[in-house]
């Protein structure tokens, strides 16, 4: 899980819509294991992600259960420092990622394959898929999603506003929107194409730009806690409909080494 990096991916998507030149993000230390805990129970680990680094650059993800590989994820970057191909490997399932790009360093599109493996390490599917991205005016403009579906995105004054999806059958299915407030990510509400609110997040962030809190209208889903320059500790709370497939019913506590 890359709970980790989904914190930096929160403030890189929505600040890259043409930001002032003088806008910096702020710089985090890299965490070498993040480990995962139900938050009932801190004591005891669900898993433990260990990440190996070169020149800054993620370049392996390690899922231990009791100090026993689950899966792993490697990345592989190109000369601009552009992810360019990742692959996920578990006993049952291996996923690749390529990733290409045009002239202009636009990423344009993933090119996705799959394949599935018995008990015995026996092949016993595989596929293969896509998910295309169009650019105008150097902004993001249409995604496609690697199952057919598509979403679009549209701006004003070059900053991201809105979000549609569609379904494989070029449908509107929802509709997202977003409130920045001196370039940060405040409010993201996110609508059924009747108006039917599905989730109204808001953002808090600190004196240095750090993302410390979500919410969902009055519910806290997610919390941070900084050291310094370093995340040491992420909470997410859960209060939709009771998922109860999983021990912690949703509720979650990541801590971080370095």
């Amino acid at each position: 899980m890359r709970t980790f990096l989904n914190l930096l991916i929160i403030l890189l998507i929505f600040s890259s819509c043409a930001l002032e030149e003088n806008y910096q993000l702020p710089l985090l230390s890299e965490p070498s294991a993040m480990n995962v805990f139900c938050q009932v129970n801190s004591n005891e680990s669900l898993r433990r992600v260990e990440y190996e680094y070169d020149m800054g650059k993620l370049i392996s993800e390690t899922t231990l259960v009791d100090g026993d590989i689950l899966y792993t994820t490697n990345f592989t970057y190109n000369n601009e420092a552009q992810l360019v191909y990742e692959i996920f490997e578990s006993d049952y399932r291996k996923s690749e990622k390529t990733f290409i790009y045009n002239e202009m360093n636009q990423l344009v599109n993933i090119k996705f394959k799959f394949t599935d493996f018995d008990g015995n390490g026996n092949m016993v599917s595989e596929g293969v898929s896509e998910a295309p991205r169009e650019f105008e005016h150097n902004l993001l403009v249409k995604e496609w999603e690697s199952w057919g579906g598509f979403n679009t995105y549209e701006y004003t004054n070059g900053q991201l506003k809105t979000k549609i999806d569609y379904t494989k059958n070029a449908e509107k299915h929802h509709v997202t929107t977003y409130k920045f407030a001196k370039n940060l990510l405040i409010e993201e509400k996110k609508e059924t194409v009747n108006g039917g609110l599905i989730y109204f997040k808001t953002y808090k962030y600190d004196a240095q730009k750090r993302l410390i809190k979500i919410f969902d209208r009055e519910n806290i889903i997610e919390e941070n806690l900084y050291i310094d320059d370093k995340l040491i500790e992420k909470k997410i709370n859960y209060f939709g409909i009771d998922p109860g497939y999983h021990p912690c019913l949703g509720n979650f506590k990541y801590t971080f080494d370095y």
